[in-house]
């Protein structure tokens, strides 16, 4: 009994009643959600459109829709659902989206409260990186740390933080902004505005954008034929791929990636001394080549201790991590 009672928060009450959690990543292309027994296990997942364009309220019909579905296809299993998790790309206090970069029109949007009311489930709401980072935290790359850093790099680079073993948001939930830490202060623009955030040099864009200056002075790449002539179709994921083929090209834009990453990560490690950082996104795929440039750089820049101290990971659960963090967003809180 001590051991269930200490594996799971909810494992008492499963022994009397079987029921599921409900974990949405809310993207601005695709709405994906799992529905996942309290220890984790995905018993059924779902994806469709998020129709983003469309504005809140079409969004808001699209979760209604398949928050509902998933409690039919419980109940249909002599089950329940206790409660749901979003994470959504953005600043969310409270339940509430106050922006989100991926959701067009969304402005101080009463997500989780709108949720509740129409499915009548205890509802709770966060930023995506910070559902990522619980995720690795409970099932993943972090699994039983207590200070954990998170990193996605993607379009943007966000950032979710464990201190203590919760989430930490700050007093205004925007905590973990690691992307808009500046790292050269007359560097280029950033999206936000500022100059020289880490964003503006390890995004997807800037790195498909340096690899295609490297390539139009250097010319050989097995690039090319990688994405069949059309550098339209060029991602972090395949220069990834590519270097681990052994091309010359792409391993030296994911050791310049990694050496600035490890640059912006130097001065997390000396402000939290994590126990372990987890990285994820396509450039992540890169293995070896990107992570021992990261651990060299924070070497450089960091103090000693804490430098050799910290654990620098790749995320483990891939395209699940936020789906399956929402539904931990429940249990952290």
């Amino acid at each position: 009994m001590k051991d269930l009672k200490r594996s799971s928060p909810f494992a008492l009450c499963h022994l009397h009643s079987p029921f599921y959690l409900i974990g949405i990543d809310l993207g601005g292309t695709n709405i994906k959600a799992v529905l996942i027994t309290p220890e984790g296990k995905i018993v059924k997942s779902l994806s469709v459109k998020t129709l983003a364009e469309r504005g809140p309220d079409a969004v808001m019909q699209r979760l209604v829709m398949v928050i509902e579905t998933l409690k039919k296809w419980a109940i249909q299993k002599n089950a329940e659902v206790k409660a749901v998790g979003i994470g959504a790309a953005g600043l969310i206090e409270n339940g509430r989206v106050h922006t989100s970069p991926n959701l067009p029109g969304w402005k101080d949007v009463p997500l989780a409260r709108f949720l509740q009311k129409f499915t009548h489930l205890k509802v709770v709401a966060d930023n995506d990186v910070n559902a990522f980072v619980l995720a690795e935290v409970t099932y993943g790359a972090a699994k039983g740390k207590k200070n954990v850093i998170g990193v996605t790099i993607g379009t943007g680079v966000g950032g979710g933080i464990v201190l203590n073993g919760k989430l930490y948001h700050g007093p205004k939930g925007s905590a973990g902004e690691i992307g808009h830490t500046t790292i050269n202060f007359n560097g280029p623009l950033c999206l936000c505005g500022n100059r020289g955030c880490l964003e503006a040099y390890v995004s997807a864009k800037y790195i498909v954008e340096a690899t295609i200056c490297k390539m139009q002075r250097k010319g050989k790449s097995i690039l090319s034929q990688l994405v069949r002539g059309d550098l339209s179709k060029l991602t972090p994921k395949i220069i990834s791929e590519a270097a681990k083929r052994g091309d010359p090209l792409s391993q030296e834009v994911i050791r310049e990636t990694g050496r600035v990453l490890g640059i912006g990560l130097a001065s997390v490690v000396n402000l939290l001394n994590p126990e372990i950082i987890v990285i994820g996104g396509g450039i992540a795929k890169a293995g070896k080549i990107l992570f021992e440039a990261v651990k060299d750089s924070i070497r450089e820049r960091a103090f000693q201790y804490p430098a050799e101290f910290v654990k620098i990971v790749p995320a483990k659960l891939g395209t699940r991590a936020a789906s399956l963090g929402a539904a931990c967003l429940i249990r952290d809180r």
